[in-house]
């Protein structure tokens, strides 16, 4: 059973509004600059399932790739991940 840790990120300040709200992320926060601001609530845990591995993409961000070969993206405040087309709901891992 492979884990993946998922922070809630909180961005509440950044010059474009569409940045700005409560998402998933792989990463946690960075630091606060003279034009971004927010915080993470220090990740947690969560089972990947079978098939799915986190990896790096060519600039060093982690991504979560399929079985399928593809790239799925974290959605939600309920932690899913998806593809574009269908949705997993990840269970914590305690």
């Amino acid at each position: 059973m492979k884990t993946i840790k998922i922070y809630m990120v909180t961005c509440n300040r950044a010059p474009q509004m569409y940045s700005q709200g409560e998402y998933p992320s792989l990463r946690p926060w960075g630091a606060n600059t003279i034009h971004y601001d927010g915080w993470d609530d220090g990740g947690k845990e969560y089972i990947l399932p079978d098939g799915y591995e986190v990896t790096n993409d060519m600039v060093g961000s982690p991504q979560i790739w399929g079985p399928d070969d593809r790239v799925w993206e974290l959605v939600g405040n309920d932690i899913r991940i998806t593809d574009g087309e269908q949705y997993i709901t990840l269970n914590p891992a305690n």
